[in-house]
């Protein structure tokens, strides 16, 4: 299986997948055509195979990639996804790799190898200006939730929380006891700071299940637990520290 896409961009790329061949703004982000391989005429005139991250689907167009000697080129959401969350919501930008996916911690990735790379000085600039536009924009990856309007602690470090079972843990290569690590670090490396851990909100509702026995904590005087659906920026930009897995 080759390890890079052809630059090829008048040729389409496949989808072994519907839904990812039937993603709402696709093609127009990857600046090329993408067919379900049901539809393509031959696969010579195709540039490539398109996976969603590590999804079991992708195992099957890794496999026909393979097979048919085409390149593959992983798809994930983008660090700014979208104003909602769901399915139904088109994503404003998507990350394409050719080498991997980044939050696989087992294998090389593109953007591990651009991350490693020295940035020219036009690089640099552009770097600093989209840095400077997100902080302003106060963006994050969905953007739909009202900012925190309650009262924050004089000083605090924040400690996120993640669903259980989410496979960037399993990839990361984590597992439930570094949340309780985590935590631990937190309070040790920070005495005289509040914790404040961020929940999902669906583990609050009892719809998910989290890595912390929330009940247990109530009477820890320095943890304070949220989980209102919040924008989370004003919490990150006011917190001394972030710990996350």
């Amino acid at each position: 299986m080759k390890n890079h896409i052809p630059p090829d961009k008048n040729a389409p790329l496949l989808a072994t997948s519907k839904a990812v061949a039937q993603l709402p703004g696709l093609p127009e982000l990857l600046g090329q055509t993408v067919l379900h391989y049901r539809a393509a005429k031959t696969l010579n005139a195709c540039s490539g195979v398109i996976a969603w991250g590590l999804k079991p689907s992708a195992a099957t167009a890794t496999a026909f990639a393979r097979r048919h000697r085409l390149a593959l080129l992983r798809l994930e959401d983008g660090f700014l996804r979208s104003v909602a969350v769901g399915s139904n919501e088109p994503p404003l930008s998507i990350v394409q790799d050719d080498i991997g996916i980044y939050y696989d911690a087992s294998a090389p990735s593109r953007l591990e190898m651009l991350i490693s790379q020295t940035l020219t000085e036009s690089q640099r600039h552009r770097t600093q200006a989209l840095i400077a536009a997100w902080r302003s924009a106060r963006v994050s990856k969905y953007n739909h939730a009202r900012e925190y309007a309650g009262k924050l602690p004089e000083s605090y470090v924040l400690v996120a929380d993640q669903v259980a079972g989410d496979a960037s843990i399993r990839y990361g290569l984590a597992d439930p006891s570094s949340f309780r690590r985590m935590l631990a670090a937190a309070l040790h490396e920070n005495p005289g700071c509040t914790v404040l851990l961020k929940t999902h909100p669906d583990v609050m509702r009892g719809r998910k299940k989290g890595h912390f026995d929330l009940a247990g904590l109530v009477d820890e005087p320095r943890i304070r637990i949220l989980a209102d659906n919040i924008h989370p920026v004003t919490l990150i930009e006011h917190a001394t520290a972030i710990y996350c897995v």
